[in-house]
């Protein structure tokens, strides 16, 4: 008794510690509890070591510390599912015959749902690692076992399991497999009054009708969304509200996609009755998302004015200071009002409401918020530039490229590009030849090597440009090798905005070519039929 007491202790103060952040201190105590107490024979003691490797494996996956936490779940596992303890081959089965036949019930169950959930939680770790395969086949040792012991206690273990595994088959592609395993999730559990079973159940449902969905089986998948909303459309629990309002957000987003305009916004008007007073930040972020989708759904009917009070009643919802609030979708709606108001000409309120997105918004250090005030400035310099305050245009460019220039996520990566291109486009417009060449050469610098299609066209642009300015400056054999680098670049492009960019290169390097000579692209097909169709 008094081992217990002591075990007890010292995994109580590796919690603790664990609760405090002093994650490094926690792993260790939990070692030292696995390492003094693993040979015990009590069950009582045998559930204290197993709680202190489960507590290990949790942390390290919260660390990202994937392998490791794996490594901690074999360990559990393999320990605690032999029967005669430490050290034995993994035989599921065995440990629950052992367990049934001994003494202390409420340590035997404890300690089943321990190994249970060393399994579960091994398998989505595996599944972070992208190991599907693997992961799949652990959720299937935990069913195949769990299954024939037939335990209460263990059924949300098993649900998990199967929701995961369904989540793992979609990834390798098995969707009808996947779906199969969702729909049994809904049969076995369907009916259950258990929060975290109905949780469960609620997560099969939407995850089929996503997988329904990337099958192009969109009326499926609105039935789905459909039908959890029936089951838990009226629940209270955050967990089943949030997940109900998800499944509305995708019905409105397929309802959207086809056609069915009126349907999409009754969906976004129910989410906001539904949730629109909600105080909790994941509630607020789909009723944020609801408005924008009806705001967008406005904007695909030219209904701007309509559009513009959608995006307006989400500021007024959710921009004040103090509030924790869905900024994403504030600058989002901010964003979309602006390109509302410039298609209405009212630029100047354009402008003042993209500056209102940069001065909100500009410090962030998330990806999602600096993405959208990337789309903010470029957007400002694109009016500016139409305007013709040149000088303007070019200091939003370079603000752009001073915010974002270091940026690896390929959004800001473009947003830079096209800044850049048009910095250098504006320089040649001012007979600023030289700055021109000195600019486009950064573009070609930073993403000339690049695998991604929106920047090969910002280098292939770049060249354009580059050779057009050095033609202003006399310089005529750098000009023609500027518009051969583009050629040999992206002469075998298929894509149409490379191919006339190519065929500009052409035009300009090879003004007198005849429409039956081979075209200089490399593709030995007659001019009029490679890139001078493209002129």
């Amino acid at each position: 008794m008094l081992r217990h007491h002591v075990a007890k202790a010292f995994l109580n103060k590796a919690i603790t510690l664990d609760e405090l952040g002093r994650c490094d201190d926690a792993v260790a105590l939990y070692d030292a509890i696995a390492n003094q107490y693993s040979a015990a024979g009590e069950l009582a003691l045998r559930k204290l070591v197993a709680t202190a490797l489960l507590n290990k494996g949790i942390r390290l996956g919260k660390l990202g510390r994937s392998e490791e936490a794996i490594a901690v779940y074999h360990q559990l596992i393999s320990w605690y599912s032999a029967a005669s303890g430490p050290g034995r081959d993994d035989d599921f089965n065995a440990v629950y015959n052992f367990l049934l036949s001994g003494d202390g019930a409420a340590s035997v169950l404890a300690l089943r749902e321990q190994i249970a959930t060393a399994l579960v939680n091994k398998g989505a770790e595996l599944g972070k690692l992208g190991r599907n395969d693997e992961a799949i086949a652990v959720y299937d040792h935990l069913l195949s076992r769990c299954d024939m012991v037939g335990e209460p206690a263990l059924r949300e273990h098993l649900a998990t399991a199967l929701v995961n595994k369904g989540g793992r088959l979609g990834e390798l592609g098995r969707s009808d497999e996947a779906i199969a395993v969702y729909d049994a999730v809904v049969q076995q559990y369907g009916t259950a009054r258990d929060l975290v079973l109905r949780k469960q159940v609620a997560k099969a449902l939407f995850n089929k009708g996503h997988t329904l969905g990337k099958l192009e089986r969109s009326d499926e998948a609105i039935a789905v969304y459909d039908d959890l909303v029936s089951r838990y459309g009226a629940a209270s629990e955050l967990a089943l509200r949030e997940l109900v309002a998800l499944a509305l957000i995708q019905k409105g987003g397929w309802l959207r996609q086809l056609g069915r305009y009126e349907e999409a916004i009754a969906v976004s008007d129910d989410i906001v009755h539904k949730y629109g007073t909600a105080d909790e930040l994941a509630l607020r972020k789909q009723v944020a998302e609801a408005l924008v989708n009806k705001g967008r759904v406005f904007d695909m009917q030219d209904r701007r004015e309509e559009a513009i009070a959608v995006y307006d009643d989400l500021v007024s919802r959710y921009g004040i200071a103090d509030q924790v609030v869905p900024r994403e979708q504030l600058a989002q709606a901010l964003i979309h009002k602006a390109q509302n108001l410039g298609i209405l000409g009212r630029i100047q309120e354009t402008i003042a409401v993209l500056d209102d997105v940069v001065r909100q918004y500009g410090a962030a250090s998330e990806f999602a918020l600096r993405r959208q005030v990337a789309k903010a400035l470029v957007y400002k310099m694109e009016i500016i530039r139409l305007l013709g305050r040149i000088q303007e245009a070019i200091a939003v460019c370079d603000d752009i490229v001073s915010r974002y220039g270091i940026a690896s996520e390929l959004p800001l990566r473009e947003q830079v590009a096209k800044a850049l291109c048009v910095k250098g486009a504006e320089l040649n417009k001012l007979a600023r030849s030289e700055e021109a060449v000195a600019v486009c050469d950064e573009i070609v610098s930073r993403y000339g090597i690049a695998n991604q299609l929106p920047l090969f066209e910002k280098v292939a642009e770049a060249l354009l440009c580059k050779g057009t300015a050095l033609g202003a400056l006399g310089q005529s054999d750098d000009e023609l090798a500027a518009y051969d680098d583009l050629i040999h670049r992206f002469g075998t492009a298929t894509d149409v905005t490379l191919r006339k960019l190519v065929a500009a290169a052409i035009v300009r390097r090879y003004s007198n070519l005849a429409p039956n000579q081979v075209c200089p692209c490399g593709s030995d097909r007659p001019y009029k039929h490679c890139h001078g169709s493209s002129i």
